[in-house]
């Protein structure tokens, strides 16, 4: 992914970038060994890089951060970038999901019900809130 408007992350306003051909650009969202999620807000040279986040980095220590990732760590670049056209997004992926057809009526109340009850049991397994085996009674 990568950030359209940079500054919003930069603290002490625009930095000024080398111009070069390195892996990253300016507004990659990148992660870390110690899974922290930075936005390159400046290229200092051939594969070094300053992040929002956690200063300056090299190639050899960030990758691109995947959607889960930046979901799991830093949620709220997602949400700040994308705001809701990403949650109108997943919520028809959920839906064609849910209904293993392509059948293009909308879901009565009780389908909805059960949509509902699958996504809360994903959301507590998710944080916490319920084992596996609690997880899977409730999706019997």
């Amino acid at each position: 992914m990568r950030i359209k408007k940079v500054t919003q992350y930069c603290a002490n306003g625009d930095y000024l970038s080398v111009d070069c051909n390195s892996k990253f650009k300016v507004g990659d969202v990148v992660i870390n060994k110690d899974n922290e999620i930075g936005v390159i807000i400046q290229i200092h040279g051939i594969g070094e890089y300053r992040t929002d986040m956690f200063g300056n980095c090299c190639d050899d220590e960030i990758k691109l951060a995947t959607d889960e990732e930046i979901v799991k760590f830093r949620p709220n670049i997602r949400t700040e970038e994308v705001g809701d056209k990403f949650l109108d997004l997943t919520i028809r992926e959920v839906i064609l999901e849910f209904r293993s057809d392509s059948c293009d009526e909308p879901l009565d109340g009780d389908e909805v019900d059960s949509l509902i009850e699958i996504i809360r049991a994903k959301i507590n397994l998710h944080e916490g809130n319920i084992t596996e085996d609690e997880y899977n009674e409730l999706l019997g």
